[in-house]
């Protein structure tokens, strides 16, 4: 009977001490080709691999972390795997790093691989920032509700706003919730799209900025936005998958495709 592969996210804990590798727990790539975590590596007591007793030819200490493997568990990092200057050449040095920054978007393209998971990992990103996608349906009407009530010109405090989308919804989506319907609200907040004007001793209003007051143009910085908090959270999504994850359907890719290439601002490097 064939041996059944390992699942590739078994690669990114530590075989030690079996938890999963992190900032405080970071990867190291030793040159046999195992990876064990600096906290283990560093309660060695001699210079061999305690798997297949290959010998170090320099302390574990000198080891740079493997940023792809620490990518991949989930931590963002701002650090690089350097490597031995004193080993390489100029050019040699050049290649590496761009075999470094290949690997790390390697990295993130397979951890973003599984659909239902790329999904979680998106709606959890967008609630930590106290904001909320609806489903695309739901969403769509919010935002339509939002320009009725603020196309005029008027503006409304946050509660009196939320409400007013609440009552509209009750009808077809009775799942509505002022808390939910709130953190939407607050997704367009920290995209910007409000004049907000302070009142002392009494809740600040919002009135929608007038380039925004249409479907369309609402919908753009709505989406910007969420795009832009997937790459704060390191979450590579293709422009097909936004489509399906932001409209329900693969007809927006090339809507979303002007969202995506935004990210390269963040420095990441494509895979072709």
């Amino acid at each position: 009977m064939p041996m059944q592969a390992p699942q590739w996210t078994e690669f990114l804990i530590c075989p030690v001490c079996q938890y999963v590798f992190s900032s405080s727990r970071p990867p190291i790539s030793l040159v046999c080709g195992h990876t064990v975590c600096k906290v283990c590596l560093g309660k060695l007591n001699r210079t061999q691999c305690m798997f297949d007793q290959v010998s170090f030819s320099r302390h574990v200490s000198s080891y740079p972390i493997n940023y792809a493997l620490l990518n991949a568990a989930g931590e963002k990092s701002e650090g690089k795997m350097e490597p031995p200057h004193s080993l390489l050449s100029p050019e040699e040095t050049e290649a590496y790093q761009r075999c470094q920054a290949v690997l790390i978007s390697l990295a993130g393209y397979l951890k973003n691989s599984n659909p239902q998971e790329l999904s979680s990992n998106l709606w959890t990103a967008v609630r930590t920032r106290g904001c909320q996608f609806l489903g695309p349906a739901m969403q769509e009407e919010v935002l339509k509700l939002v320009i009725l009530a603020l196309e005029d010109g008027s503006a409304l405090s946050r509660k009196v706003l939320v409400m007013f989308i609440v009552q509209r919804l009750e009808g077809h989506y009775p799942q509505a919730s002022k808390t939910s319907i709130g953190h939407v609200v607050q997704l367009l907040y920290r995209a910007s799209c409000f004049k907000v004007f302070k009142r002392e001793g009494d809740s600040s209003l919002m009135q929608l900025k007038e380039e925004l007051r249409n479907y369309e143009a609402l919908r753009r910085e709505h989406d910007a936005q969420i795009v832009q908090i997937a790459a704060e959270s390191g979450l590579r999504i293709a422009p097909d998958q936004w489509s399906s994850l932001l409209y329900g359907d693969t007809g927006h890719k090339s809507h979303m495709q002007r969202y995506v290439g935004r990210r390269k601002s963040y420095g990441e490097t494509e895979i072709a």
